[in-house]
């Protein structure tokens, strides 16, 4: 009898994981990746953001609110498993994170492609992060105009 309920536990916790599996593949390439490796909010020192249809100027922020909104921008981009980018294309915003430990990174996005490790991907929810990246940062150069 133990044995079979042995049997019957490890057969039901391989089928919930075989679901789950399912479920977050099928999660993946409906709504989008996630950009795999943004950084933790605690490791960056400042930021650097540019946005060349607003403003020439590159604005640099290294306290802790500008920061956080940064990391969280990044985190909304979701890009497209199935879509092929357009890699031909230039970015209108560029977010620089430099980290504790002296490395930097980088995210580029125009309004259908985003650059993130040297690859470009098709964004999934297209027009969302620039809107969100301008009112964020940039909401005073386009009032301005």
């Amino acid at each position: 009898m133990n044995n079979r309920f042995i049997k019957k536990v490890v057969q039901f916790l391989v089928a919930v994981f075989i679901s789950t599996l399912l479920i977050m593949g099928i999660s993946v390439f409906a709504e989008g990746m996630y950009l795999i490796g943004v950084p933790d909010i605690d490791d960056v020192q400042k930021i650097t953001i540019s946005y060349s249809e607003v403003t020439s100027e590159i604005k640099e922020f290294s306290d802790a609110e500008q920061i956080e909104l940064a990391v969280i921008l990044t985190g909304f981009l979701k890009y497209s498993l199935t879509e092929k980018a357009d890699e031909n294309a230039s970015p209108l915003i560029t977010i620089t994170y430099f980290l504790d430990d002296g490395q930097s990174l980088s995210v580029s996005a125009n309004h259908d492609t985003v650059w993130w490790k040297g690859k470009a991907r098709a964004i999934q929810d297209k027009e969302t992060f620039i809107k969100m990246a301008t009112g964020v940062f940039f909401l005073e150069e386009i009032q301005a105009e």
